[in-house]
């Protein structure tokens, strides 16, 4: 819960900060909330879109939430995020 509060308020100071975006991710894919992980994640790849921690962990999350709901648009993502 701390660590969420502090990624919210690095968000509101810059919310042009993809550390911030990847903190909120992190911390919502550790509370098993994959879609807000990946709407996190997708987030601070607009800001920062060639940045290599953000689209492996993407891909990560994205993966893992195919696990548990299959659906080859999420997994057809993940490959293109691995790929670049």
């Amino acid at each position: 819960d701390t660590a969420a509060y502090r990624f919210n308020l690095a968000w509101l100071l810059n919310d042009r900060n993809p550390d911030a975006y990847w903190g909120l991710g992190v911390v919502s894919y550790q509370k098993d909330r994959l879609p807000d992980a990946i709407r996190m994640l997708k987030r601070g790849l607009a800001v920062a879109d060639s940045n290599a921690t953000l689209m492996t962990d993407l891909a990560t999350v994205q993966l893992k939430h195919y696990q548990e709901n299959p659906n080859p648009d999420v997994l057809a993502e993940a490959d293109q995020h691995l790929q670049r």
